[in-house]
């Protein structure tokens, strides 16, 4: 049945003694199959972050989400959380309609970024009193155009792969921390 089997049927009975009955109608309609849903999501997004999936609305439709690592969902815009690489990929979705087969499969692909490694750290410590206090941070991985932020005792804050303190006081002393 297709689109262009839609209409209004007629039926009439006869027999040749007593001739034609009136004729009885019924309508029949043909409802397409269901349009497959637009769909995107907030990728990327970092490991341990929640994966936002979007489905656009389809009235009465029942969703079917499938994606990496064995996942499922019937949920309109399900949200994956804390993602890690092998949760990264293709999710794929396809809807029902009032038992009018399925939709096409939508895809959406989404892209999982490593956690940078913790920094190297050093530092030419220990310095004298008054000296100039010289803190370094290195970490290849996360590429040039990383921003380093530093904290320490005395509410130190600095920003900058390599920071310095000039003449170091005994209130100076104590752990320093980088965030990349």
């Amino acid at each position: 049945v297709n689109d262009s089997n839609a209409g209004i049927y007629s039926v009439t009975a006869s027999t040749t003694a007593c001739g034609t009955s009136s004729a009885a109608n019924t309508t029949l309609s043909v409802n397409s199959l269901p349009s497959a849903p637009n769909v995107g999501n907030n990728s990327p997004v970092c490991e341990g972050q929640n994966l936002e999936l979007t489905a656009s609305p389809i009235a009465g439709a029942t969703y079917f989400w499938t994606g990496p690592n064995g996942y499922s969902s019937n949920l309109q815009n399900p949200v994956v959380s804390n993602m890690s690489k092998i949760k990264g990929g293709t999710y794929s979705v396809y809807v029902t309609v009032a038992g009018c087969g399925t939709s096409n499969t939508s895809n959406s692909n989404a892209l999982v970024r490593s956690m940078p490694a913790a920094p190297n750290t050093s530092s030419n410590s220990p310095v004298c009193f008054g000296d100039s206090l010289v803190l370094n941070s290195n970490n290849t991985s996360v590429g040039p155009n990383a921003n380093y932020a530093w904290t320490g005792p005395n509410n130190f804050s600095a920003n900058g792969a390599s920071v310095k303190i000039n003449s170091a006081l005994l209130t100076d002393a104590g752990l320093y921390l980088v965030h990349i």
